[in-house]
Order: structure tokens, then sequence, then C-alpha cells
């Protein structure tokens, strides 16, 4: 999407776009109420910095809507663009079964000690 598409997209699609980087609802709400940006920078700047005001519970909740390095499929509750972005994201990844199996597992012993998933 280009700049002046974003700027001019109706909110409701924006919301799902940006859901599909981070899944806080909060800060999308702000990039999109911050419209409209002179530059990509300056989006990604004022992203950036909003970022930084992010609270750990909403943190814990965008991470648990991720799959787990290591699931190919994304977990049921994503919606279909949600799904196909996280299937995209893993597309580069050729593994074995071992390897693959391998991931899942260290991602789950990392969820267990830390009590999140590892990205």
């Amino acid at each position: 999407m280009f700049l002046a598409e974003f700027n001019q997209a109706p909110p409701e699609q924006l919301k799902t776009l940006l859901k599909n980087c981070v899944h806080i609802q909060a800060w999308a709400e702000k990039i999109i109420s911050n419209r409209p940006y002179s530059t990509k920078a300056s989006l990604l700047e004022y992203a950036e910095q909003l970022s930084q005001m992010w609270s750990w519970q909403e943190i814990l909740a965008a991470l648990a809507t991720h799959p787990k390095i290591g699931e190919r499929q994304a977990k049921k509750q994503l919606n279909a663009k949600e799904q196909d972005f996280s299937n995209q994201e893993q597309a580069g990844i050729s593994l074995d079964e071992q390897t693959q199996q391998a991931l899942l597992q260290g991602n789950l012993d990392y969820e267990q000690k830390f009590g999140f998933i590892f990205l």
C-alpha cells in the first residue's frame, strides 16, 4: 500500500492491516487517528514511538494471537488475512520434519520457562 492510499483508506481497513503487523488495537487506532502522514518515515517513526508505550499486558495479548515458531498453521482464531500473513511469514522456511519439530519443542520450552512465546 502506498502512503497516499494509507492516508485515505477507511479506518476499518487500516485496523485490519495494522493488526497483521502488531495485534494491539490502541496502537493501530492512534496511528490511524494521526493521519495524514507526509512521509513514510514519519509514519514509521510515529509507529515506533507509540510502540515504546506498550504495556506488558498488551504485548502478552499480541503474542497470544501469534503462532509459535515451528507451527505451520496459524491459530484458528486468526482471520483469513492474518493466517495468510502468517503463512507468508513462514513460507521461506523449508525445514525437514525433525527440524520443524525441534523448533516447535524449543518454543514450547521457552514458553514454559518465560510464560510467553518466542518470536
